[in-house]
């Protein structure tokens, strides 16, 4: 290992402004998850009702989605529900735009 790589190194070790936010904060990871489950599902969600309903609309169901499980599940199990649920009232939304023929 070069000096310089060494005096880098030792000053990261000393810098606590190089330290992994996760040591500090044990909530830090949970947050991130969730953030990340939120992005991936409003994303994912805006591509699967494209055309048939704005993405911003789409944005908000899972955000208030979102909002309704804070608290209530593990964050490792919030990506799946937020899917799942966001899915369920976007899906009834686009019924209640569609006429009924009868």
């Amino acid at each position: 290992m070069s000096a310089q790589c060494h005096a880098v190194e030792e000053h990261a070790v000393e810098n606590p402004a190089f330290e992994d936010p996760a040591f500090e904060d044990p909530a830090y990871e949970d947050t991130t998850l969730e953030d990340t489950a939120f992005e991936e599902t409003a994303e994912w969600l805006a591509g699967e009702f494209s055309g048939r309903l704005p993405a911003p609309l789409v944005a908000g169901v899972v955000h208030a989605t979102r909002a309704d499980l804070d608290g209530r599940i593990a964050a490792e199990d919030l990506g799946e529900m937020l899917y799942r649920i966001a899915r369920a009232r976007l899906t009834r939304m686009v019924g209640d735009r569609i006429p009924h023929s009868r």
